[in-house]
């Protein structure tokens, strides 16, 4: 049988048309087969080595096909806007999950907790014909053991929690079963048998972790473990005295239910959630147990980052002792080698390419220095193009640079002075404009009170008429205020008025009395 040529015309078609490389070598898509299987991987290795240039094309195409292969995926869920009960997946209701960006309609998540699907009798009986058979709660919830599938799920896990807190009797049973597994298992452990996975294995070159070779065969040799049954097991009498003894040698409740204290592995006394209805149910218990356990939390946040606050030297064997020490922003207080710091602020490095070109391009517009490198203006935040430090170490590194900013510093402190002065004249100017605004009110309080209101207006006019005359100057008002009001005194007399001005005959003469002007007449007016 002869060499197959190497169909490399249409395998490029296939290319550009989209197709990814195990689709075109597989003929399948979604798992359909759409066409014959081209080639192997293989035969195309070897042409595109033999055809660099259409090689190089070729892989370039499958890199941009298995990228837009790989976006495809879950486009359907992606793209979906309603779940399947009709609540829109957007805003507040759309709850998308961190790793695995999986999509959840909030609506439907707190309606089923709070108001979960109790398990079915079919599903109970399952259940415990499982535990009887030795099934694990991995195998029985999950299907799986040991992270590999073994078989189809039974129930969730959820419905099965809910149904033992439900049920303490068939929560007793499942504890009681699990104790019992654990201790064979213990025991397996202890008296270790030829691996099955060895036994059933043709070949040797291929070791699982865990697995030690001793002889010709290959024997499980792991640690046991603490059985999980006597965990999860409710708390009783002694079990609550070992509780108050672990809490009163300084252990969290990490400490107790995750077998872990200051870095070492301690045995598990029992879980989180048995903890809490164990003191739920025993205020006595709870009153002893809750102080203790705030009071270790209390020294394991100040025990956090110990190893830092005791070190004595940097990384680079400069001592700490008087070291730059400053709060951060989140609240913590640091320490920085003041070595260390002050080497890095005479570091000089370049800036890059883009950075460069933005720090010319502002510098050609005029602009400042001080706004090139972020700093206040009038109360005003202002975006940092480059820092202090990294902008005048880039000026140490880059002569180029330096020579061009000098350049341009004569022209930006002759526009920098301009805008200045035309802020301190606008300034000067609202300021003025506000002070006669202001004089009005100045110059009518130091009028006589006792005077009409007409004819203070009349007399603060006389003064401003003097102002813009020239014959008064503003220091002067003040000792010049009588001689403003007899002089409107002396032309009301002369036109006959009074000294109070011209006054109607039905005007009362006194505020509380109904009498006017009109009334004293006592001859005739013509």
């Amino acid at each position: 049988m002869g060499v197959i040529p190497f169909r490399h015309t249409e395998f490029m078609a296939l290319l550009e048309a989209g197709n990814s490389l195990n689709q075109i070598l597989t003929g399948r898509r979604n798992n359909e087969r759409v066409r014959p299987a081209m080639h192997t991987r293989g035969a195309f290795e070897k042409y595109c080595a033999e055809n660099p240039e259409w090689g190089a094309r070729a892989k370039a195409l499958v890199v941009a096909n298995d990228a837009a292969a790989r976006q495809r995926k879950g486009a359907l869920k992606r793209n979906q806007t309603h779940c399947k009960f009709g609540h829109p997946l957007l805003g507040a209701n759309l709850l998308v999950e961190g790793k695995t960006k999986f999509r959840r309609c909030r609506i439907c998540m707190a309606r089923r907790a709070a108001a979960p699907r109790p398990p079915t009798e079919d599903e109970i009986q399952r259940v415990t014909e499982a535990l009887n058979a030795g099934q694990t709660i991995g195998q029985i919830c999950w299907g799986k053991s040991g992270g590999k599938r073994t078989g189809e799920r039974i129930i969730g896990h959820n419905k099965l929690k809910l149904y033992r807190q439900q049920n303490p009797e068939y929560d007793q049973f499942v504890c009681s079963v699990i104790s019992d597994s654990s201790t064979r298992f213990q025991q397996r452990r202890r008296n270790p048998q030829p691996c099955a996975a060895f036994a059933s294995s043709k070949k040797r070159k291929l070791y699982r972790r865990g697995h030690h070779r001793k002889g010709r065969r290959k024997i499980c040799t792991q640690p046991a473990r603490q059985p999980r049954g006597s965990i999860c097991a409710p708390i009783d009498e002694a079990k609550a005295e070992q509780i108050l003894s672990a809490l009163r040698e300084g252990r969290t409740l990490r400490g107790i239910s995750g077998g872990k204290f200051r870095g070492k592995r301690v045995p598990i006394i029992t879980t989180n959630d048995r903890f809490r209805e164990y003191c739920a149910q025993h205020p006595e218990f709870a009153s002893k147990a809750l102080p203790l356990l705030e009071q270790n939390y209390k020294a394991a946040n100040k025990r956090k980052g110990a190893p830092r606050a005791n070190r004595t030297h940097c990384k680079r064997g400069h001592s700490l002792a008087d070291a730059y020490i400053h709060v951060s922003p989140q609240g913590w207080t640091m320490r920085n080698c003041r070595v260390c710091h002050q080497a890095r602020i005479n570091r000089a490095m370049p800036l890059p390419p883009a950075k460069l070109e933005k720090v010319k391009r502002m510098l050609m517009a005029g602009k400042p220095i001080a706004e090139i490198t972020g700093k206040w203006l009038r109360g005003k935040k202002r975006e940092i193009t480059v820092n202090t430090v990294q902008f005048y170490n880039a000026r140490k590194a880059d002569p180029e640079l330096d020579m061009f900013v000098r350049a341009h510093i004569p022209r930006i402190r002759r526009l920098s002075g301009e805008q200045r002065w035309a802020v301190y004249r606008a300034r000067k100017a609202t300021a003025e404009r506000r002070e006669q605004a202001n004089d009005y009110h100045a110059i009518a309080t130091l009028v006589p009170a006792n005077l009409p209101r007409d004819i203070r207006d009349d007399i603060v006019q006389s003064i401003f008429m003097a102002l813009l005359e020239g014959s008064l100057r503003r220091d002067q008002v003040r000792g010049r205020i009588r001689e403003f009001v007899a002089s409107h005194n002396r032309e009301a007399n002369r036109h006959g008025v009074g000294k109070f001005g011209l006054v109607s005959l039905d005007a009362p003469i006194f505020a509380d009395s109904s009498m006017t002007l009109k009334d004293t007449v006592q001859h005739g007016l013509w």
